[in-house]
């Protein structure tokens, strides 16, 4: 569901938005990812998406430049809400070890 949502819905808009871009000659395609692109945070379907949107934001900018269209990932850190803090507060998470990031919390 993660990536059928995020993943897909990230590669039709920008394709759909893409589209509009080259045809005035010049855009800017935005993809919210995270560090979870990187390394583990909560599981692999959501590891697997970040990794996977980051990397057709790259290759978008590529195939796009030629024709005025700029792709980037967009990582915009978490949101302190509940959950959040509910995972952090566990020192076995892969977050909870990360003392930069629980200094954070």
């Amino acid at each position: 569901t993660i990536n059928n949502t995020g993943l897909r819905g990230h590669y039709f808009c920008s394709v759909y938005a893409s589209r509009m871009m080259v045809a005035q000659g010049k855009g800017l395609i935005v993809v919210i990812s995270s560090m979870g692109g990187l390394r583990y945070i909560f599981n692999v379907p959501y590891g697997v998406g970040k990794a996977a949107c980051d990397r057709m934001a790259a290759d978008m900018g590529v195939e796009l430049r030629k024709r005025g269209v700029a792709s980037v990932s967009l990582w915009p850190g978490a949101v302190q809400t509940e959950t959040i803090k509910d995972y952090m507060s566990h020192e076995e998470g892969p977050i909870g070890r990360d003392p930069k990031v629980r200094d954070f919390y």
